[in-house]
């Protein structure tokens, strides 16, 4: 990893990613009921 400081931009995106991935997790944890369909 380089070590810089990142754009706000950069960071932004960074911390959607790791929310996203949080997020999909949670879904998979929870079982949703079959046929459910995100979105």
């Amino acid at each position: 990893m380089v070590n810089k400081p990142w754009s706000p931009v950069q960071q932004l995106i960074w911390e959607y990613v790791i929310n996203f991935v949080s997020y999909l997790g949670s879904a998979a944890a929870a079982q949703p009921t079959p046929g459910y369909r995100q979105g």
